[in-house]
């Protein structure tokens, strides 16, 4: 993605400026202002850094969420889900400057695929699960920590 260039720019930089989850009002490293939208709560959530990044959410959300959309339904899981990325979102925004973070873009489901884990935990809380397929650890304390 880096060497698409749209009129100078890089397509990953436009990306990341409309559709990533810009800090509020902060100069990025061009000096530029980030581009904060009210949008990319939900849209940061779709985009990944690299296949890692995506097969390791996608993984989590096939082995947590399976059974929390047989519980919900498939409509009422996708309103959770995508809740549960802006909720991250927006616990990011507000939260990271309080504890010396740097602004930065954020993408990823990870805020929503765990909070898809802490309902997994929360429903399921002495479910077992194999941690690297050897060590059983209950849902509760394997999410928890």
């Amino acid at each position: 993605m880096e060497n698409l260039i749209f009129n100078g720019i890089s397509a990953s930089y436009i990306l990341n400026r409309w559709f990533a989850l810009n800090p509020i009002l902060v100069d990025d490293t061009f000096g530029n202002p980030f581009n904060f939208q009210i949008w990319q709560l939900i849209t940061y959530q779709f985009m990944h850094g690299n296949l890692s990044h995506i097969l390791f959410n996608m993984f989590a959300l096939w082995m947590f969420g399976a059974e929390i959309e047989n519980i919900f339904g498939s409509k009422r899981f996708l309103v959770f889900y995508l809740l549960a990325g802006v909720t991250a979102g927006l616990l990011h925004l507000f939260v990271s400057p309080l504890l010396g973070s740097s602004p930065a873009v954020t993408i990823g489901a990870s805020g929503s695929v765990f909070g898809v884990m802490v309902a997994f935990a929360m429903l399921f809380p002495d479910r077992y699960i194999f941690l690297y397929f050897l060590i059983p650890v209950k849902a509760k304390y394997l999410i928890g920590f």
